[in-house]
């Protein structure tokens, strides 16, 4: 058999809705991947009731399974979701050469069950810590998130821990993790690491340079000196860290702004980081976009002077990719980055910005020392492009995993 020559085919089930923004899915397996000989089904449940998807069409190589959402509240969604991931894995995984899971942990041990029956190849595909997210959350918000759902996420973030450590990643044909740094945390665990793969954050390059962002002409911003977040502002990412920065900033440049591209998913959490830089006292320094598209997020991070990548220097961000370090970089924009593995990595190969402790004024300082060198600033922007569009590009990255589907599917056929 010319492993080469052999046209893959996959099924990709992600507790993501559709359409999604997140560019893992539509750049690389709904853009890249089919030029690499892998054409992939995707099955999600709809964003909205009634989703047209001929509006939003599939460009995998493979069909659109559209699961329809629930009208009846959390509980509802998650119990058709459930339904109708295994009644699909039950009536169309033999159709396929593997199963890819995304980010599903109990009714993915279910499925990856029925996949050994079967005799369906199974990849599990994990983009965050998501149980240990949840037990976070339970801690870090209490009761604020109400008594249900309290109950309801120490229970799932136990009850999906012990499915990740005890089934999914021992017993999957393979695992695509999202860094190094959690395929090393893995292996410490006991996971051959011959069986995991890691699928780092890219950006879609042709896509950036077909689209050129034009910078925002929002009036909030004339004449300042912008400094921009770019990604979601839930409470646990503790984005109240950049306003103490930003704090500190104004003292020696009274005319930055913190730009905040996206929006927390619970409203409550946005009362907070408003009250929060009201307190700190920032309020009228800092600029709201809420959640835009990605064209959108890219024209107003193109008027930023920093890009600003702080994350807690809790467990659960150690092993992350996060992908605005890597998207400020290919926009040509230096970074200043904590010290999560992965970018501080990035920062250090290509040279496009600085890494800081997760500590507000040496954070602050090294945001300082950009502002005040604007012209090795743009120089680090671009050495940060040209490194994430030659390395980190959704075109070379996809390359490299359509290589490990091969690989291990050829494996298993030979037994």
């Amino acid at each position: 058999m010319d492993a080469d020559a052999w046209e893959i085919r996959l099924l990709l089930a992600t507790r993501e809705t559709y359409p999604t923004f997140r560019s893992c899915i539509m750049s690389q397996y709904g853009r890249h991947l089919p030029a690499c000989g892998i054409r992939t089904t995707l099955a999600a449940m709809e964003a909205q009731p009634g989703v047209n998807p001929q509006e939003y069409p599939w460009q995998g190589g493979g069909e659109l399974i559209l699961w329809p959402r629930s009208k009846r509240g959390r509980v509802g969604r998650n119990l058709a979701f459930c339904a109708a991931f295994l009644r699909t894995v039950w009536c169309r995984a033999r159709q396929f050469d593997a199963l890819v899971v995304r980010d599903v942990f109990v009714t993915g041990a279910v499925a990856l069950a029925l996949c050994r029956l079967f005799k369906v190849p199974f990849f599990f595909w994990l983009t965050f810590p998501y149980p240990d997210e949840d037990l976070f959350r339970f801690r870090a918000q209490g009761r604020g998130l109400g008594t249900g759902r309290w109950i309801y996420t120490l229970l799932r973030g136990h009850l999906s821990r012990f499915v990740l450590h005890r089934l999914l990643l021992p017993f999957s044909d393979h695992v695509i993790v999202i860094s190094e740094a959690m395929k090393d945390e893995f292996a410490a665990m006991g996971i051959d690491p011959q069986r995991m793969t890691p699928n780092p954050m890219g950006v879609d390059g042709a896509l950036l340079q077909s689209r050129a962002p034009s910078p925002s002409d929002d009036p909030r911003l004339t004449g300042k000196r912008v400094l921009a977040y770019l990604g979601a502002l839930d409470k646990i990412r503790r984005i109240d860290f950049l306003f103490e920065v930003l704090a500190h900033v104004r003292k020696h440049e009274p005319d930055t702004v913190l730009l905040l591209i996206g929006d927390t998913q619970e409203a409550c959490d946005r009362a907070w980081l408003e009250q929060r830089a009201r307190d700190i006292g920032v309020a009228d320094s800092v600029v709201w976009t809420g959640w835009v598209s990605r064209e959108q997020a890219w024209s107003f991070a193109a008027r930023a002077e920093v890009g600003l990548c702080a994350l807690p220097e809790h467990m659960i961000f150690q092993t992350m990719s996060p992908t605005k370090a890597v998207e400020f970089l290919a926009l040509g924009i230096p970074v200043v980055v904590s010290n999560n593995p992965d970018q501080a990595k990035l920062v250090t190969e290509s040279g496009g910005g600085q890494d800081a402790p997760y500590t507000s004024e040496p954070f602050a300082q090294a945001v300082l020392n950009l502002l005040r060198a604007p012209q090795k600033a743009r120089e680090m922007g671009q050495n940060g492009r040209q490194y994430v569009l030659r390395l980190r590009s959704y075109e070379q990255i996809s390359r490299d995993l359509a290589a490990t589907y091969r690989q291990v599917l050829v494996r298993l056929r030979r037994g």
